[in-house]
């Protein structure tokens, strides 16, 4: 436990004398942060929405009888389960 103290107070230290932060550069960091999260999400949404499982299932959902027996199906095993 004191070794942990040590070290939070030696970083407490090092935080102190460290110079004030940079906000505008802090905000391009964050921005350019997001911007590549906004990418990789994007992407990862195309791959899902254009496989073969995810275009069959929006098909059959869409069937006028087949789509909503299907949705009475899945809605009745959904309120099944135990949890």
């Amino acid at each position: 436990v004191g070794e942990l103290v040590r070290l939070y107070e030696e970083v407490i230290a090092e935080h102190m004398a460290a110079p004030p932060p940079d906000r505008a550069l802090e905000a391009r960091c964050a921005a350019a942060h997001l911007r590549e999260m906004s990418l990789f999400f994007w992407r990862q949404r195309e791959v899902i929405y254009g496989s073969t499982p995810f275009r069959v299932t929006e098909r059959l959902l869409r069937t006028p009888v087949i789509g909503r027996l299907s949705r009475l199906f899945a809605r009745g095993l959904a309120g099944r389960r135990t949890g």
